[in-house]
């Protein structure tokens, strides 16, 4: 990943300095950039090591890659919880673990378009989550951004059914 950051450096350079900002405007954009660009990077990845290795395997990888690179902060952020708190880390623990083993398998079957645009539907839970349980609706920028960004995603999903559809019309003709 860091190999293709360096490569997408001049792209970055040139929208985030066209975009006359403050420089912490700047950085905010620049960690915005590098993360979409990581994770496409990443989805890519996945999808090449989904062609010798399970979705369960890959998961298993990367996070126990990542354990080594967050645990330091635990010594900041790290709490004691009690046994209901356990419970329910178990349960999302669980439940994000069979998520992220099932959108790993798909990377490996489906066009990444498709299935990291499928991925925002996090947006939608998310806002719900956050009202249900803390009483908080998003800003007015993801009221805005969040519709546009379902909208691409389903066009792309319906772009993707008809160009399977034309290719299977031309594989019988």
């Amino acid at each position: 990943a860091a190999d293709a950051m360096g490569l997408f450096q001049p792209l970055r350079s040139a929208v985030i300095d066209n975009l006359g900002k403050t420089e912490r405007a700047k950085t905010l954009d620049e960690a915005v950039v590098d993360l979409v660009v990581q994770i496409a990077c990443l989805a890519l990845l996945i999808r090449e090591m989904g062609k010798t290795e399970t979705a369960a395997t890959t998961v298993f990888y990367f996070s126990s890659l990542s354990v080594p690179l967050l645990a330091p902060f635990l010594i900041w952020f790290g709490t004691t919880h009690s046994p209901t708190d356990w419970l329910i880390l178990l349960a999302i623990g669980m439940i994000g673990g069979s998520g992220q083993i099932a959108f790993t398998a798909a990377l490996r079957f489906a066009p990444i378009s498709s299935v990291v645009a499928m991925d925002y539907i996090a947006l939608l839970w998310s806002t719900l989550g956050g009202y249900l349980v803390w009483d908080h609706l998003p800003g007015i920028a993801t009221w805005i951004g969040a519709p546009i960004i379902i909208v691409s995603g389903l066009y792309i999903a319906w772009r993707e059914h008809r160009l399977q559809l034309k290719t299977a019309r031309d594989v019988i003709v």
